[in-house]
């Protein structure tokens, strides 16, 4: 029979898929274990805890002003926040007034906690997500930039995961669910591009349930879209369609949903 040592040195030589960046600590060279990659790695690794990866992952600062530090760097790190977009720099042009105004007023928390800019390519909506994003992180906030297929992979990644070792999606120790949470911890989502992805029932649950978390537990989402309240009705379906476009008698209630429709014309052609 093999020795635990040798089983063991098998396992260790096996290549496993890295630790995300955005999840390394500066300071020590550690990682953060809240992070629902770095736990959904761990599991992969260790799933029955013999080698103690948690403990022997998780980030080395005890001092409060390297844990400061270390806060500070996982909002700007994780935030993903393209490129160095500012509303001071953003260009003016016909149409998208409504939409620059609605951002301004998003960011500096004014008006409802979610916001749905609507508008063809080109016309500045990922600019000012991006100028959103870096108010709420001058505020001390945390915040997540996703592209709308992006957030869907990395949702669909862990649900396979759960799949393949029998755990329900529902499951609280399931990957599928630390992942929604850690989303939802974020005080703010920026999602972009919402209707790019593939239209399945698991892609519309999905953004179903970002709105409904968002809404009822009082975090806040902005999210961009290409497509008419129509298009977006026949690929997401009804109830995401009349969320974004606060026409749900609860959404209504709560006045939680602020559309704008952006009618400038692609200043990139």
């Amino acid at each position: 029979m093999e020795t635990l040592t040798a089983t063991l040195e098998k396992y260790t030589a096996r290549v496993f898929e890295p630790f995300p960046n955005e999840a390394q600590c500066p300071t020590c060279g550690y990682f953060d274990v809240q992070h629902p990659d770095v736990k959904r790695l761990i599991k992969i690794r260790d799933p029955h805890g013999v080698q103690s990866l948690y403990n022997q992952c998780r980030c080395k600062c005890y001092r409060s002003e390297d844990l400061q530090k270390w806060e500070r760097y996982k909002r700007e790190t994780q935030s993903l926040i393209p490129g160095d977009h500012t509303f001071e720099n953003f260009k003016h042009f016909p149409g998208t007034k409504d939409m620059y105004e609605a951002a301004v007023n998003f960011a500096n928390r004014v008006g409802p906690r979610m916001l749905v800019m609507v508008g063809g390519t080109g016309t500045g909506k990922t600019h000012l997500l991006s100028a959103i994003g870096r108010i709420i992180l001058k505020q001390g906030r945390s915040v997540r930039y996703e592209l709308a297929t992006q957030y869907i992979e990395r949702l669909r990644h862990s649900y396979s995961d759960d799949q393949s070792r029998g755990i329900s999606d529902l499951d609280p120790a399931g990957d599928l669910y630390d992942m929604r949470i850690w989303y939802n911890r974020m005080n703010t989502l920026l999602i972009d591009d919402v209707g790019m992805e593939r239209a399945t029932p698991f892609v519309q649950e999905q953004i179903n349930t970002l709105i409904d978390e968002r809404i009822n537990t009082g975090g806040w989402l902005a999210m961009t879209t290409n497509l008419a309240k129509d298009e977006i009705n026949e690929h997401l379906g009804p109830r995401v369609a009349s969320r974004m476009w606060a026409e749900s008698m609860e959404v209504k209630m709560k006045d939680q949903v602020g559309v704008v429709i952006n009618t400038g014309s692609d200043r990139r052609a």
